[in-house]
């Protein structure tokens, strides 16, 4: 596994998260992967993301997260950046502001 901080912004709040990207070892672990439900291309489908309090909350899927809009929205557009470009491109991300993303005033 890989793992990368990134700070989670949205109007008053900040969250410390973790996104992770499962890498399977063999062609075995990817298939059971893939029955599993997560694909056969860790490349594109294999992002979680952590939230990093005391009694973490880690997620696959953005729409499970409870309530709000800020690590649904955050979440949502890491999963795209990994699935378009790659793992690479969310090492170079440190914060999402998902005020900006919305396209509202900071």
């Amino acid at each position: 596994m890989n793992t990368h901080i990134i700070k989670v912004l949205d109007r008053g709040t900040e969250v410390m998260c973790m996104a992770i990207r499962m890498e399977p070892m063999s062609t075995e672990e990817r298939e059971l992967c893939d029955k599993n439900g997560w694909g056969l291309n860790p490349e594109k489908d294999y992002l979680f993301l952590a939230r990093m309090t005391p009694h973490v909350q880690l997620q696959y899927d953005p729409y499970e997260w409870d309530g709000g809009r800020t690590l649904y929205l955050a979440h949502r557009y890491l999963k795209d950046v990994f699935s378009l470009k790659g793992w690479e491109s969310i090492l170079s991300i440190h914060v999402v502001d998902v005020r900006e993303l919305e396209g509202e005033a900071p």
